[in-house]
């Protein structure tokens, strides 16, 4: 996983990652994935507000950045016609979406529709935490 602004919720996600980083990871904590340019002004607006409000959630959801100029498959892939793209994956499955920017508040409610609750967090890694130490 390579990590991105220095964040250890962030990681830019390739082609040969995809799967791993995003799909499969997306069964145990929600993977936002934010499609975007270098050359693309408002997808730098978006970026660091959306890594600011996912790491406010402290690890209860991951952001995953793909470059659609160097990872055209991707955004060919998930029909990515227009950037920023923000498409939000549980299980494997797009769950959510949006195109454009959005401001704090937006981003935080986007989010936290997501984001299991502390409660749920807890719950989740106790069971984690007991399956493990039960014999098989």
């Amino acid at each position: 996983m390579s990590t991105i602004y220095d964040s250890p919720h962030a990681f830019a996600a390739t082609t040969a990652s995809f799967a791993a980083e995003v799909l499969e990871r997306s069964a145990t904590v929600p993977v936002v994935v934010d499609f975007w340019a270098p050359w693309c002004g408002p997808c730098r607006v978006l970026g660091p507000a959306l890594l600011k409000a996912v790491d406010a959630l402290g690890g209860r959801v991951l952001l995953a950045t793909i470059n659609t100029d160097e990872e055209p498959s991707l955004a060919a892939r998930f029909q990515i016609s227009g950037i920023p793209a923000v498409k939000a994956f549980r299980d494997g499955k797009v769950v959510d979406e949006f195109v454009g920017v959005r401001d704090a508040r937006a981003l935080a409610a986007f989010l936290a529709k997501l984001a299991p609750s502390t409660e749920e967090t807890t719950l989740t890694e106790a069971a984690r935490a007991l399956a493990a130490d039960q014999p098989t």
